[in-house]
């Protein structure tokens, strides 16, 4: 069990991801907590109930080797602390099929600014590695936010602004990583969007990824 520092300070108390379902740690818990189990299985949700835990979603993995240099149809640039106010419009405006957004048990404001203080925790240096744009002029299309590890890039974030999705924005700025990052094919791009997320689903696959991993993500919320 691994406390999420992020959302313990959205949240106003402590948040917890694992990778499994222990009761007997999960009793042990300080309350009021937050709990998100990454699950490969299905829990049994009737025995469970007393705990008042919800499936909220199934994640979908995917993966890319990059055996090749590719390139970006638009400009693309590393965002520097000038661009922050027009990458938080695109976050704030821009639709999402979060797991955040499906639980209803959490609130509208955390839903509305939850995004934002993601991409904020790039610029206060708390999380992900490089910041990436795609710019015409100096209108910014999108973003995409990374975390490096070894010849692995992760997919933090990719967000399109709504005006400008099916320009082939999302390509570029996976082509212009995937040059930024090559190390003579021993790049590896992973990603995760939501089973529920279609329309990310068919843009990996059509970039190349292939699914590798999946599992369900479920909420355990104690406000008491």
């Amino acid at each position: 069990m691994i406390k999420d520092l992020f959302l313990t300070k959205l949240f106003g108390y402590s948040c917890y991801t694992s990778n499994e379902f222990n009761l007997n740690k999960i009793k042990k818990i300080q309350r009021p907590f937050f709990l998100t189990i990454k699950s490969r299985n299905k829990l049994n949700i009737k025995k469970n109930q007393n705990m008042r835990i919800s499936l909220i979603s199934k994640q979908i993995n995917f993966k890319k080797k990059v055996l090749k240099e590719e390139n970006n149809l638009i400009n693309c640039r590393k965002a520097n602390h000038s661009d922050k106010k027009n990458i938080l419009k695109i976050a704030q405006n821009s639709p999402s099929v979060s797991r955040f957004l499906i639980d209803k048990t959490i609130s509208k404001s955390f839903k509305k600014n939850y995004k934002q203080e993601w991409i904020l925790n790039y610029f206060r240096k708390k999380r992900g590695d490089n910041l990436l744009l795609a710019f015409l002029n100096k209108t910014i299309y999108g973003f995409i936010l990374l975390i490096k590890k070894k010849n692995q890039v992760i997919i933090d974030q990719i967000i399109v602004d709504k005006k400008y999705v099916k320009k082939k924005v999302g390509t570029s700025l996976i082509n212009y990583l995937s040059k930024l990052y090559f190390n003579n094919g021993k790049l590896t791009i992973t990603a995760g969007t939501s089973i529920d997320n279609h329309i990310a689903k068919k843009f990996y696959l059509k970039n190349g990824f292939k699914k590798f991993d999946a599992y369900f993500i479920y909420h355990l919320k104690f406000v008491k």
